[in-house]
C-alpha cells in the first residue's frame, strides 16, 4: 500500500511553447500536465529497474488525494491516463500519468511503500539478472 508523503506542483505558462519548431502534436501533448511518482527508499539504480514494474493500480488510488492539493484543478474537467512515455515521448524513461485538461501542471508526488507491483516481482528480478543489475527488494 502506498502512502502519500509530499506533493510538489509546477504551473507552466504555455506561451513559451508558441515558437517551438515541433509538430502540432508535440506542442499539444506538451500542453498536457503530468503526474510523476517518486519513492522515498528507492535509489537511482532501483528506479531504472523498477520503472517498468510499477504498482499502477495503487498509484491511481492516490490521484484524488494528489489532485486535492493542486490549485485550480477541477477533477471533473480533466482526463487522466497512465503512460510510460509521460516524461519523454521517445522512450519509456519517465513513466507517470498524463492529465488532459484546461491547465498545465507538472506534479511530483513523493510516496512511501513498495515501488513495484508484487505480482511483477519475478519479472523484475529476471530483467535485472539478465542485464546484470543488482536488485533491492
Amino acid at each position: 500500500m502506498l502512502k502519500l508523503i509530499k506533493v510538489k506542483v509546477n504551473n507552466h505558462n504555455m506561451s513559451s511553447y508558441d515558437d517551438m519548431p515541433y509538430s502540432t502534436n508535440y506542442v499539444l501533448s506538451a500542453q498536457w500536465g503530468r503526474i510523476y511518482f517518486e519513492y522515498t527508499k528507492e535509489t537511482v539504480l532501483d528506479n531504472l529497474v523498477n520503472r517498468h514494474f510499477r504498482p499502477w493500480i495503487e498509484m491511481r488510488k492516490l490521484l484524488p488525494e494528489i489532485l486535492s492539493q493542486v490549485p485550480d484543478i477541477d477533477p471533473n474537467k480533466i482526463k487522466i491516463h497512465k503512460s510510460i512515455h509521460a516524461g519523454c515521448r521517445m522512450c519509456p524513461c519517465s513513466p507517470g500519468f498524463i492529465m488532459a485538461g484546461e491547465k498545465r501542471y507538472d506534479i511530483w508526488a513523493t510516496v512511501e511503500g513498495s515501488s513495484i507491483d508484487e505480482s511483477k516481482k519475478e519479472n523484475r528480478d529476471n530483467f535485472a539478472n539478465v542485464n546484470g543489475l543488482p536488485v533491492n527488494s
